[in-house]
């Protein structure tokens, strides 16, 4: 069972007994101060999450419909081959969640302990990037199976796999070297 499942039935559970006519008025307070124990750490979170949600509203999209578009475009492809399977798409897209979630929280936390300055704001920005490619490359590597090699152009798909090795965004949106390297 996952911990806030725990702590939403322990709020409950003290909830339901300090409102118990059966049990001591004593007993009702020490309940109460349980329950409201339990209860700061959950809201705590709850807040820190929605006010994230909101200050990163279009990522936090962004990432949402690329996971949602990889599960559409990779189950596409795999039927098209005639391998598709419905538990490895949904395993592969749950490793993909979490590998987010994880790497994206890990490295949120890092940069947050630093405080706010342009060089933390270009690290973020870098790593956002970073984490919209990693589905964003695979529905781009679906697409490019699908129209069998037409798009996106190649170049692209050499540009973001080139981001994805050393993460300069520079290079990645930069006109001058898609134009001499890639003409």
């Amino acid at each position: 069972m996952s911990a806030l499942k725990i702590a939403l039935l322990k709020i409950y559970f003290y909830l339901a007994l300090a409102t118990d006519p059966n049990t001591s008025v004593w007993e009702r307070i020490v309940v109460f101060f349980l329950w409201i124990l339990t209860l700061g750490p959950v809201v705590f979170v709850v807040d820190r999450l929605h006010k994230w949600i909101i200050d990163y509203q279009g990522f936090t999209i962004g990432v949402v419909l690329f996971i949602l578009l990889n599960l559409i475009l990779g189950g596409i492809v795999h039927q098209k081959k005639g391998d598709f399977d419905w538990q490895l798409l949904l395993r592969k897209t749950n490793k993909m969640v979490i590998v987010l979630l994880v790497s994206y929280f890990t490295l949120e936390v890092l940069i947050s302990i630093v405080g706010e300055n342009f060089v933390v704001d270009g690290f973020r920005i870098a790593i956002q990037v970073s984490t919209l490619l990693y589905p964003g490359s695979k529905i781009l590597k679906n697409i490019f199976i699908l129209s069998e090699g037409e798009h996106p152009p190649e170049w692209v798909m050499r540009k973001v796999y080139k981001f994805q090795e050393n993460g300069d965004l520079q290079e990645l949106f930069d006109k001058k070297k898609n134009n001499e390297n890639y003409n």
